[in-house]
């Protein structure tokens, strides 16, 4: 029995999904200043008309809306530009609260470093009282942002531009 005889053990590839802010379902495409643009993740869907209570339908006008519970906001918020003013990107950023009140604001950088703030006040319009926050980003790149108020958390990803 001199011959060494090699054991063949079977090539195994593990395939680890790692989530980016590349496209993805319900992403939006497009160009900012010569950079392609995409949303960064998948965002809640928007709640079916039945099940959205009749003061968030009033609040939003009949528009698509995220949420459940104490904490709403319109579908369509997730679409919008921040605007790059004073060395930093801003974005008005629409809450509703059942019953009215002030959200905990949290936000994160997820493909990198930054620094994020927030700020919010309560606005009053022929549809109710809801709040308008203040989103601040330090620079580009795909964010997630957590709203919490009561037991309701709701979290979304907005993709900053370069600046």
């Amino acid at each position: 029995m001199g011959s060494s005889a090699r054991r063949a053990w079977p090539l195994v590839l593990v395939l680890v999904v790692v989530p980016t802010c590349g496209p993805s379902h319900g992403a939006v495409s497009g160009s900012v200043d010569g950079h392609a643009t995409t949303t960064c993740a998948v965002n809640p869907p928007a709640v079916a008309a039945a099940k959205v209570p009749a003061s968030v339908a009033r609040w939003a006008r009949g528009a698509p809306v995220i949420g459940s519970g104490s904490l709403w906001t319109i579908r369509s918020a997730l679409d919008v530009r921040p605007d790059f003013r004073n060395g930093r990107w801003l974005l008005k950023f629409p809450w509703y609260l059942r019953p009215p009140g002030v959200p905990e604001i949290t936000g994160r950088r997820i493909d990198g470093r930054g620094a994020f703030h927030a700020d919010d006040s309560q606005a009053v319009d022929a549809h109710g009282v809801w709040d308008a926050s203040s989103l601040q980003f330090s620079v580009g790149g795909c964010w997630e942002i957590t709203g919490r108020f009561h037991a309701s958390t709701l979290t979304v990803r907005i993709r900053v531009p370069p600046s």
